[in-house]
């Protein structure tokens, strides 16, 4: 019976152990990290029914075996299918979640419930562990497992933890191998089960069509253990089928083989990046597919983003080739259910609509490398444009309130991101069930603004649509007190903001023969010039538009340096918005709308480094050389190197 037990062991891969450390060695994003993962939590559930099996079949008969095994497995299914039920109407019934602040009902609830189903499983002849990780998959998911995590991870990890590898490690006796063939059975046992999981691996490869070269890095990652397999060799000790000698060449043969995955994984790479040229909407050309990555953390986000696909106007000239991205993060309440609805809801959408393709796929990753997934996904779909949600919206008191993920990874993606990259802010818009129609974009000046005004210019073409190009020109009293009140500091951007004056006149003239050439549709934009001389007047008409459109598309203007815009960078609530977005989303509104925040994607990288709007600080000749990857990024754009010298 003893061989079942080390099938066990040597059979799991420990899925959290093994994410912690392709998080650690920052290739999470990869292929095979991703296939590793998903192997892991396979095998570690089969482990768990191999361990009720032989937890059962030890020390009774073939008939008390049977019986053992069959009541486990009515155990199972009655928990799954009825007491889940019950668990989900406690809840329910105890409040919105039946724990917002009573901690002594939570802790009662789940030492009643582990004992429970500990006892049960005891009584039906498998370990007691057995009961309380079934006790585990029945939890709903939602905030009773947040709580769940968060109340006892620390008792667990820092109390509970140790004390079993102190017993653990009391348990394994070394004289016992102190022989040569003791260690040489170690050996046999180290070599063996790391040889077998690399040869079934190729073997799977072949059968399944999987990159042969992936295969072995998929077997050598199936050697990580965790606490699992310890705990099962425990267990099988305990029972009396693993004797001293067996019990101490499986744990130090799991210390080994767990030790030897630690140097692949630290010496693996992330892959190379993928050359692609039209990086931005501002470079497509007219005839040219639009290709958008649009991320989701929940169903709500299902309609804003519907509602973006729609207005992109896909046309049989130019069709839109999109990708929903449902990104699952740890103890968020979406999971496979959602992504199911998603999938669902946007094959129905492709179904109504022409020249458009939808692609639906989930991403299961961690804060930390979030925005690497979102990148990576990006790159290797070439996407034009990626569109992230904001991490606040407006609740129903009219307040912005946090629903999505951490501020930190959108600004993380904001500034890696392989493509121009959107903000989309819901102001109550998705809630009143209405798409947009009526759209304005606000144009300053910059890069950022320039890819806003491409992506207005092109929404501009459906016909079911109103857009209004508003374009804030400084006066001459704002140019002069701008230059009275500059620095010397400031001279470091003058060539620059010369050369986005030029190019900004260039697509404002752009639009204008778009506008006026024969076969425009002028009904559906206008354009209006509106000279300003100071911020506070930039508000002032920003609120003036209170109610006429349903959204608003602005670039984020963070590289250009406006009269307009210096001083309302300084007090920004939201940088990542920039001072046009920031406004819009921080003002009080009285009707309903969205927001879309450009920022337009650059070879140099200067997206890293968070460039004053207001101009307070000058960068160094070194800090402006471009780097190598600048330049090959750049050479990969079409960009020759006399680019970086004229600017």
């Amino acid at each position: 019976m003893g061989c079942i037990y080390w099938a066990v062991a040597l059979a799991a891969t420990g899925p959290t152990i093994l994410a912690e450390q392709l998080d650690n060695a920052k290739i999470f994003a990869t292929d095979v990290a991703k296939t590793a993962l998903s192997v892991a939590q396979i095998t570690d559930l089969t482990s768990w029914v191999l361990l009720a099996l032989a937890s059962s079949l030890t020390g009774a008969g073939l008939p008390s075996a049977i019986l053992s095994v069959i009541s486990i497995a009515a155990f199972i299914l009655f928990s799954g299918f009825y007491m889940r039920p019950v668990i989900e109407k406690m809840i329910e019934k105890t409040g919105e979640y039946g724990i917002d602040n009573d901690e002594y009902y939570f802790c009662t609830f789940v030492a009643v419930g582990v004992g429970i189903f500990g006892f049960f499983a005891n009584s039906m002849g498998a370990h007691p562990v057995v009961g309380a990780f079934v006790f585990g998959l029945i939890i709903p998911r939602g905030a009773l497992e947040v709580e769940l995590f968060e109340k006892f991870e620390g008792f667990i990890m820092w109390i509970l933890m140790p004390f079993f590898m102190v017993t653990v490690g009391q348990r394994v006796d070394i004289d016992s191998i102190s022989s040569g063939s003791g260690w040489g059975i170690a050996i046999v046992v180290l070599v063996v089960a790391g040889l077998s999981k690399a040869i079934a691996a190729m073997v799977s490869s072949f059968i399944t069509g999987m990159d042969f070269k992936e295969s072995v890095p998929l077997g050598i990652l199936m050697n990580t253990k965790s606490m699992f397999p310890i705990m099962a060799l425990h267990i099988g000790f305990e029972h009396q089928v693993l004797s001293a000698q067996s019990f101490t060449i499986m744990v130090i043969g799991l210390l080994l083989m767990t030790i030897s995955v630690a140097p692949f994984i630290v010496i693996s790479g992330r892959k190379k990046q993928i050359p692609y040229k039209r990086r931005t909407i501002h470079k497509l050309r007219s005839k040219e597919e639009l290709r958008i990555l649009a991320c989701l953390h929940s169903i709500q986000d299902i309609h804003s983003t519907v509602g973006l696909f729609d207005v992109s106007f896909p046309s049989q000239n130019s069709p839109i080739i999109a990708f929903a991205v449902h990104l699952i993060l740890p103890h968020s309440f979406s999971g496979p259910s959602e992504t199911d609805q998603i999938v669902a809801a946007f094959d129905k959408h492709v179904r109504q609509r022409e020249n458009i393709t939808i692609s639906t796929f989930s991403i299961k990753s961690t804060y930390s490398i979030a925005e690497e997934d979102i990148c990576d996904a990006a790159e290797e779909r070439r996407a034009n444009l990626v569109i992230i949600p904001f991490h606040k919206q407006q609740g129903s008191t009219g307040e912005l309130e946090i629903v999505g993920p951490t501020r930190e990874m959108n600004e993380s993606v904001i500034s890696n991101s392989p493509c121009s990259v959107g903000i989309f802010i819901d102001r109550g818009l998705a809630a009143s069930g209405q798409f947009a129609t009526r759209i304005a974009m606000i144009f300053v000046g910059g890069p950022d603004d320039r890819e806003a005004l491409a992506y207005a210019v092109r929404i501009a073409q459906n016909p079911a649509v109103k857009m209004k190009v508003t374009i804030f020109v400084p006066s001459e009293t704002a140019n002069q007190l701008q230059y009275k009140n500059r620095t010397d500091t400031a001279m470091a951007f003058d060539v620059e903001n010369e050369r986005d004056k030029d190019q900004d006149e260039s697509a404002i003239n752009k639009l204008k023969e778009t506008i006026t050439e024969e076969g425009a549709p002028p009904s559906t934009i206008a354009l209006e010039e509106v000279v300003v001389d100071n911020e506070e007047q930039v508000i002032e008409l920003i609120r003036g538009m209170d109610g006429q459109y349903d959204l608003f598309v602005v670039g984020k203007g963070g590289r250009h340096v406006s009269p307009l815009t210096s001083g309302l960078a300084d007090w920004c609530e939201f940088p990542e918005l920039g001072p046009i977005g920031d406004a819009l989303v921080t003002t009080r509104f009285s009707s309903a709308f969205s927001v879309l925040v450009m920022q337009q994607y650059d070879p140099m990288g200067v997206l890293n480094l968070d460039r004053p709007s207001s101009s307070s600080t000058v960068m160094t000749k070194d800090e402006l050389e471009p780097s190598t990857m600048d330049l090959k990024r750049a050479a990969e754009d079409g960009i020759d190197d006399g680019w970086f010298e004229r600017r």
